[in-house]
């Protein structure tokens, strides 16, 4: 087989395996709240998503989070 196509297949099948990962991901693995919830659940705690940096650092009510068990 030639290396051209064999190239153009590696790159369609990443491509491909991303986009199903971006439009299935959260049903084959859960969302990461869920995924939180679930974790938190087995130390008999609530899981609760948290900003990782306070509103007043960013200035902006949306960024990444992180899991916290209460």
């Amino acid at each position: 087989m030639p290396r051209d196509l064999v190239a153009a297949l590696v790159v369609v099948t990443f491509g491909l395996a991303g986009v199903l990962f971006t439009l299935y991901g959260d049903k084959w693995f859960g969302s990461p709240a869920q995924r939180c919830h679930d974790s938190c659940a087995t130390q008999n705690k609530e899981g609760v998503m948290a900003l990782v940096y306070p509103r007043t650092m960013t200035g902006s009510k949306d960024g990444p989070r992180e899991c916290h068990c209460r």
